[in-house]
């Protein structure tokens, strides 16, 4: 008699996040959930919030990234089946806006 199938499926887990910017060192912990049973993608809802480091003092710990221009932020976590992952994002608040198909340049938007 064949034996029934045993589901794998687990419901979504969730991981801390720590955000780390290069250029004014604020660290910040978010917790990331996974973005359904098995799929090993996680993000962090609602999004993170920002500000500008020229303008406001940089504080570890109050759940907002101070950041500047050009800064690069790391991403780490662990688990997931390695030891420590991390992605670095670049933060560029000045940038441009291009058409996905042709790559030009979309002028006048701002």
């Amino acid at each position: 008699m064949p034996q029934p199938a045993i589901s794998t499926l687990r419901p979504p887990r969730t991981k801390a996040v720590t955000l780390k910017s290069t250029l004014t060192g604020d660290t910040e912990t978010f917790t990331a959930t996974e973005t359904g049973p098995n799929t090993g993608f996680f993000r962090i809802l609602p999004a993170v919030p920002m500000r500008d480091a020229k303008a406001n003092p940089v504080v570890s710990g109050n759940n907002i990234m101070e950041v500047l221009i050009n800064d690069q932020i790391t991403a780490s976590m662990s688990g997931c089946g390695a030891a420590s992952v991390t992605a670095t994002i670049l933060v560029d608040p000045a940038g441009v806006v291009f058409d996905s198909h042709s790559n030009a340049l979309v002028a006048a938007l701002k």
